[in-house]
């Protein structure tokens, strides 16, 4: 091991001159020297820190800061050495401040918090503050050590993230104020219409004027389609905003899947599209929201029927681990791989324009997969282009779950 040593010697003589003998003496004084090097790192460190550093007595007189203190504030060392941080006060922060500063260092401890002051040129600035005592031997607290941080950029971004996102809660709380609104506004018209076009038609109507039926009945369909329409923008609005509430409860499987096959069998009957099913015999409940997942299976069975021109739509039921698994398999047009890529994005639409050949707002399976998110369920989507679709989707089993 090498150490550091300080050697003195000198020879003794007679009167001759001639040399009898060296006397000296040799000291270790490595511990003094890694003293010495550690003090020069440190004062080096406080230097050079990218902090502020300002040392004071214990009367709050500025006895040392380091050159950061002159970059951020305009103050040399010999403008304030003598004085107290006082000078850099803003008059923002009320006396009580000050006084619970001061008495948390005055009794041994910390103080962290954040102050805004003021520059040599009057600007303000916010600085991160922690201030510390140091105390000799004894526990006496001889001088206190503050580190200070211009936090002032982020404080500015922090309070421009906070307006942005208040607007943004706002921006929400208006467009779903507005979509409720003309949900309102629009669909009570519209029952209203589709209401009377009926009663005018039991009334008025002529069972062998097949012209005015026809347009009894568009009048009945695209007012049916334009509450759907809306319903489907509501609901898309209110889920963005995070304002759609389920109640999750045991539901029977097969008996919401058949329910809601009956309701569309006419749309399939016009079309001459047979529903065939092949549920499992063993009907497990599943934990999910009624509403959810009507939306589900409407969505998913009204699209296979819509882009189908022949063959039938295949609804199979089995269980698959903790979940109970829904498939509808259709042999319809199919989609591309690419469009399948956007398939749930809100608005999606394989065919766009006014040109298009099938109906809808692109919001179906959007909704779809985001309530099947809320159920804690899953989608999965085979398909390809002129040969057809499977749709298959997976929702807990309750008794799985409790």
């Amino acid at each position: 091991m090498l150490i550091w040593v300080q050697l003195s010697a000198k020879a003794i003589t007679d009167e001759s001159g001639k040399t009898l003998y060296y006397d000296g003496f040799i000291r270790d004084i490595t511990e003094q020297i890694e003293t010495e090097e550690l003090a020069n790192k440190l004062s080096t460190a406080v230097k050079q820190s990218p902090t502020v550093i300002i040392i004071t007595d214990t009367d709050g007189k500025i006895e040392y800061v380091n050159p950061k203190f002159t970059e951020l504030t305009g103050y040399t060392s010999d403008e304030v050495l003598g004085k107290t941080p006082r000078i850099l006060k803003s008059g923002y922060h009320p006396p009580e401040f000050y006084k619970d500063l001061w008495d948390t260092i005055l009794s041994g401890d910390d103080f962290k918090g954040e102050i805004l002051n003021n520059k040599k040129d009057g600007t303000s600035y916010w600085e991160d503050t922690m201030i510390s005592p140091i105390k000799d031997e004894f526990g006496k607290i001889t001088h206190f050590v503050s580190l200070k941080e211009d936090i002032t950029e982020r404080k500015k971004m922090l309070s421009e993230l906070i307006e942005a996102k208040e607007k943004a809660e706002e921006a929400y709380r208006l467009k779903s104020g507005f979509i409720s609104a003309m949900s309102h506004e629009i669909r009570t018209p519209l029952n209203i219409i589709i209401g009377y076009s009926g009663v005018i038609k039991d009334l008025y109507h002529d069972p062998n004027d097949q012209q005015a039926g026809t347009y009894f009945n568009s009048i009945e369909r695209s007012g049916m389609r334009l509450i759907d329409t809306i319903t489907d923008i509501l609901d898309i609005s209110r889920l963005e905003s995070g304002n759609f509430e389920i109640t999750l409860t045991p539901i029977a499987h097969n008996s919401i899947v058949i329910s809601v096959s009956k309701q569309l069998e006419v749309m399939a009957a016009a079309k001459n599209i047979p529903i065939v099913h092949d549920l499992m015999k063993q009907e497990p409940l599943i934990l999910a929201d009624d509403y959810c997942l009507n939306g589900v299976l409407m969505n998913l069975i009204n699209n296979s029927i819509k882009f189908s021109k022949a063959g039938q739509i295949q609804i199979k039921t089995y269980v698959e681990g903790d979940y109970a698994v829904c498939s509808i398999k259709d042999h319809g047009i199919g989609m591309s791989e690419e469009y399948q890529k956007h398939l749930f994005e809100s608005f999606s639409q394989e065919e766009v324009g006014t040109s298009r050949s099938f109906e809808g707002s692109g919001l179906g399976l959007a909704l779809t997969k985001r309530y099947l998110e809320l159920m804690k369920g899953k989608i999965e989507v085979q398909s390809k282009k002129g040969i057809g679709t499977t749709m298959k989707f997976k929702i807990p089993i309750s008794d799985k779950k409790n």
